[in-house]
């Protein structure tokens, strides 16, 4: 897209310089907020968020209790913006901000934006994926989770090309960016399978074992099957001890605190099975009124936004830690704790957590659910080799993805220059000033 001819100062630090024949409005003078409820039902394919698009949900269930829960859903239209507000604090795979395509309904818990007279509705899309993609979202949310609402925004000034000049602009990102869409496309869908391929390994070798030729029996427990016969299952309440973390947000981190510290967020975005390096760091007097961790304890997420984020399970094998919010403790001691990190996140603990869960769209684990979830026990020295054999394999998948993963993140930054470039002056923004624009700073 060629460069203009003259550019004037915005009037906004964070926006820089625009074309000089731009205009600048208030979000709610473009966007107002959908806030349509589906009470009468009159829509029921029920919509979600998937790496950057709306898409309908695969299971379009419509007993009792789904179409109870979908009446308090918002009813969205082609060409209504969502933004995934909720849980700021972390990053998510998936892009905060899409564009609906089709009629349906989605949880009342994003901001749903629909545009007002002469703002293009995929353009202003386009703005505000880059806005996320610089994750500028995250300075803007309330409350303990930072959950962004239209409140958040309302008062943000954004550049106001004519419709003409949008459409234009449209045009040319669709075109542009096309090539690299299908390209992100395609390392997304090698993700997904690296990942179901870590799933069905993981869930073989502590259903099955390593050992091809051993004799299995039924377990006993519909959601395991068969099991080889010196194996047992057993309630994990009996195996050891919960306790709820708490009293330490993303505020009271300390580059130069003493104690290490973890997150929910870290164990929802950063690890997988193990933890070995701690990067978070707190007080001495933050440390004295939260949880201790020691060597070979169980941490699980205690909420999540899918079925494969509840109760996600990492075993510490650094020295010590303090646990915040919405981190569960499972403490034990006479088996081996990666092989229980590998059972809790194999697909029938997954499904089994899933079942016990309660909330609509952010929902949560309790210690109470996850005492009668049986696991399956060989012996310990067994434990230990299918534990070893698992991170072995897993590793050499975990390396895979790491290289896909760079992939993407090289055609994201990619297909974003391009998209801010057409901002009018490609200047990057900075959320400091957002902050100090919402004030009327």
């Amino acid at each position: 897209m060629e460069k203009y001819s003259s550019y004037k100062d915005s009037g906004f630090a964070w926006m820089g310089q625009i074309p000089s024949h731009w205009e600048t409005r208030r979000f709610r003078f473009l966007l107002a907020e959908n806030s349509l409820q589906n009470t009468d039902l009159k829509e029921r394919k029920q919509l979600q968020f998937k790496y950057g698009n709306i898409v309908p949900k695969a299971n379009q269930s419509e007993d009792k209790d789904v179409l109870d829960t979908i009446k308090k859903y918002t009813v969205v239209a082609p060409g209504d913006i969502m933004i995934n507000g909720l849980n700021l604090n972390y990053d998510f795979i998936s892009q905060r901000v899409a564009q609906v395509q089709e009629p349906g309904v989605i949880t009342s818990a994003y901001v749903s934006l629909r545009p007002l007279g002469g703002a293009n509705s995929k353009y202003y899309t386009y703005y505000m994926k880059a806005m996320d993609a610089q994750k500028l979202f995250h300075g803007m949310g309330s409350g303990v989770r930072l959950t962004l609402s239209y409140d958040n925004l309302k008062n943000l000034f954004f550049p106001y090309p004519s419709p003409e000049e949008q459409e234009a602009i449209v045009s040319y990102l669709d075109a542009a960016t096309a090539k690299i869409d299908e390209a992100i496309a395609q390392q997304q869908r090698m993700i997904n399978l690296l990942n179901e391929r870590q799933r069905i390994i993981i869930e073989k070798a502590v259903t099955k074992g390593i050992n091809v030729d051993v004799e299995l029996i039924d377990s006993g427990v519909d959601y395991i099957g068969t099991i080889p016969s010196h194996w047992e299952t057993r309630r994990l309440g009996v195996l050891g001890q919960f306790t709820k973390g708490g009293n330490i947000s993303r505020d009271d981190l300390d580059d130069d605190g003493p104690e290490p510290a973890i997150l929910y967020g870290d164990i929802y975005t950063k690890y997988f099975v193990k933890v070995t390096d701690i990067k978070n760091h707190i007080s001495s007097k933050t440390a004295s009124a939260s949880v201790l961790v020691t060597r070979g304890d169980l941490l699980m997420t205690g909420s999540g936004e899918t079925k494969e984020d509840i109760g996600k399970t990492v075993v510490l094998l650094a020295e010590k830690a303090f646990i915040g919010g919405d981190v569960i403790l499972f403490k034990q001691t006479k088996n081996d704790s990666r092989y229980l990190s590998y059972v809790l996140n194999s697909k029938y603990s997954q499904d089994y957590r899933y079942r016990m869960s309660k909330g609509e769209i952010v929902v949560h684990i309790y210690p109470y659910s996850l005492k009668d979830l049986r696991i399956t026990l060989p012996p310990v020295p067994e434990q230990k080799q299918i534990a070893n054999y698992l991170d072995t394999r897993l590793q050499a998948i975990d390396n895979l993805k790491q290289v896909v993963l760079q992939q993407i993140d090289i055609l994201q930054e990619r297909k974003q220059i391009i998209v801010r470039r057409c901002n009018g002056s490609g200047k990057s923004i900075d959320y400091v000033t957002i902050t100090d624009q919402r004030a009327g700073i």
